[in-house]
């Protein structure tokens, strides 16, 4: 997946200038991932956590349709390659705090430097 990273610091119109970012981008990867600028958009790990906290399947995914595409997508079936259908879908997860109670949804917990040092040593055997 090719993920893009944005800023949390936006106004609500900004959102919906995000969003037409987006699609305008579209072109160059299938998927695109709006995260907010606390998550490490080189850290995969951060980014698939922010996808699996901050994101509902039925709110936070828009799936674009018949979006252009070229020869070289492996997705396309050899016969539509033929006949000329060169298009294909894309998605764009919304994987941030909802804009309407971010303020409220819950502080991002994480065990202290020391703490974790301290696990690893306990626990190294394991790992």
């Amino acid at each position: 997946m090719k993920f893009n990273k944005f800023v949390n610091n936006l106004s609500e119109e900004d959102y919906e200038s995000l969003y037409i970012a987006c699609l305008a981008r579209l072109s160059d990867s299938k998927k695109k991932m709006v995260i907010e600028d606390d998550i490490d958009a080189t850290n995969l790990n951060e980014v698939m956590w922010a996808a699996c906290t901050r994101s509902d399947p039925e709110t936070s995914i828009d799936i674009i349709k018949r979006a252009w595409s070229g020869r070289i997508d492996p997705r396309i079936s050899p016969e539509d390659k033929e006949k000329g259908k060169l298009c294909n879908s894309r998605a764009i997860i919304d994987a941030t705090r909802p804009w309407e109670w971010k303020d409220q949804f819950p502080k991002v917990s994480f065990p202290s430097s020391q703490m974790i040092q301290r696990l690893r040593e306990k626990w190294e055997h394991l790992l």
